[in-house]
This record gives C-alpha cells, sequence and structure tokens, in this order.
C-alpha cells in the first residue's frame, strides 16, 4: 500500500500503522476542520489508518481561496488521491462531507 504523502496540504494522516490494510479519507460537515477525526483513529481496528481532508480555505490552508462547488471539490480531491498513487481507501464524510465523498467515490470509480 502507498499511503498520503505526508507533506500533502490535502490530507492529514492522523493515524498512521505499519501494515494498515486501508486507510479511512474523513471529510467533516461545510466549515469544519480535519481535527473532528483525530479520536477515531483510536475507535477503528488498528489496520485501519485515519486520514482527514483538509479543503483550501480551512484551517491552515485558510488564505487559499476556498473551492466554491462540489464538482470543484470532488475534482481536486480526485487529482490529489491519483497523484499520491492508487492505494486502498475507504471514504467517510459528514453531513457535506458525506455529499462530496459519495461524489468522489463516483469520481473515482470513473477514472
Amino acid at each position: 500500500m502507498r499511503a498520503v504523502p505526508s507533506r500533502s496540504r490535502w490530507f492529514v494522516p492522523w493515524r498512521e500503522t505499519e501494515g494498515a490494510r486501508v486507510q479511512l479519507l474523513c471529510l467533516g460537515h461545510g466549515g469544519s476542520g480535519v481535527a473532528r477525526f483525530k479520536e477515531w483513529g483510536e475507535l477503528l481496528p488498528g489496520d485501519v489508518d485515519v486520514v482527514g481532508v483538509r479543503l483550501p480555505g480551512r484551517e491552515s490552508r485558510r488564505r487559499e481561496t476556498p473551492l466554491t462547488s462540489i464538482e470543484d471539490v470532488v475534482a481536486a480531491v480526485a487529482d490529489e488521491l491519483d497523484a499520491a498513487g492508487r492505494w486502498p481507501v475507504a471514504l467517510a464524510g459528514l453531513c457535506f462531507g458525506a455529499l462530496v465523498m459519495f461524489e468522489l467515490a463516483r469520481e473515482l470509480r470513473r477514472r
């Protein structure tokens, strides 16, 4: 498995374990950040890594121009995943994040 690059602006690994079989990519509700997923690593089995998605305009990326459509967010996250290489990933989202992750799953399948 290829892990998310640790220098990525987009992905924040909350738990990285040797031999993890999947990375759970997490996106919160509109306006939230990645910190809400920090504790998820303690709640999930040890072979699941937890990775938050940090969008432009939020947290340490607050000076970047926010994306204004779900289509733009999906395309950008899919491009970042492609750049990181193919690796086993599961998707989780809350409210807005759930809609984005649903559309991301469709986009990754199309690709």
